[in-house]
């Protein structure tokens, strides 16, 4: 049987919208890595978080006490949008 490790477990599933908010929405992370909440909400509309923010959002996601690290920001990146399933 194949065992996900604990960080994939917890975005299995999971889209930009849902981790935004888990992370405490789009003010608490716009402010934690020093940008525009509306950028923030863009990133939950498109379904994608720009690579250039990752470093900012998993140091930011540890203060949380997440399990946030590349490989979670990988998958959900690459993961089909809703559209794209259509």
């Amino acid at each position: 049987m194949l065992t996900l490790p604990v960080n994939m477990q917890f975005m299995l599933g999971m889209t930009a919208q849902d981790l935004i908010d888990s992370l405490g929405g789009p003010t608490a992370v716009g402010n934690a890595i020093g940008i525009r909440m509306a950028t923030v909400s863009a990133w939950s509309q498109r379904g994608r978080i720009p690579v250039i923010y990752w470093d900012g959002l998993i140091k930011f996601a540890k203060t949380r006490e997440h399990a946030l690290d590349y490989a979670a920001l990988v998958a959900l990146h690459t993961a089909p949008r809703d559209e794209e399933n259509q």
